[in-house]
C-alpha cells in the first residue's frame, strides 16, 4: 500500500439505476477503492461491469447510490479540490468532424 493521504478514496460505494417502479440493475455493490498520488490505474472488465459507471461517479458526473466518494480529501463537490494535473480517459474517445469551410 502506498503512504500519504490517497486523492481518490471510495468507501463501500453502490450504484443501482432503476425505482421502486422499474425493475432495478446493480450497477455497482460495496466497491471500496483507493488510489494515492503518483499511482497508475486502469479499470478492466467486460462490458457492463460497472468500469464507466465508476469513473463516472469518481468524476462527480453521477451520484453514487450509497457509499461515501471523497477526491482530494474533500465531499460534495470533489471536483473542486483535484490539481490540475489530474486527468481522465474514457474507454471510447469520439471525435466529431468540423467543416471549415464556409457554405456557399
Amino acid at each position: 500500500m502506498a503512504e500519504g493521504t490517497p486523492i481518490v478514496a471510495l468507501e463501500h460505494v453502490s450504484k443501482v439505476f432503476g425505482s421502486e417502479q422499474q425493475p432495478q440493475t446493480v450497477a455497482l455493490g460495496a466497491i471500496d477503492l483507493e488510489i494515492y498520488p503518483g499511482e497508475f490505474i486502469s479499470l478492466i472488465g467486460p462490458s457492463g461491469c460497472g468500469k464507466s459507471t465508476l469513473l463516472r461517479i469518481i468524476g462527480d458526473l453521477v451520484p453514487p447510490s450509497m457509499g461515501n466518494v471523497r477526491v482530494s480529501g474533500a465531499m460534495g463537490d470533489p471536483l473542486a479540490h483535484v490539481p490540475a494535473r489530474v486527468g481522465g480517459l474514457m474507454q471510447a474517445v469520439r471525435c466529431s468532424t468540423f467543416n471549415a469551410e464556409p457554405d456557399g
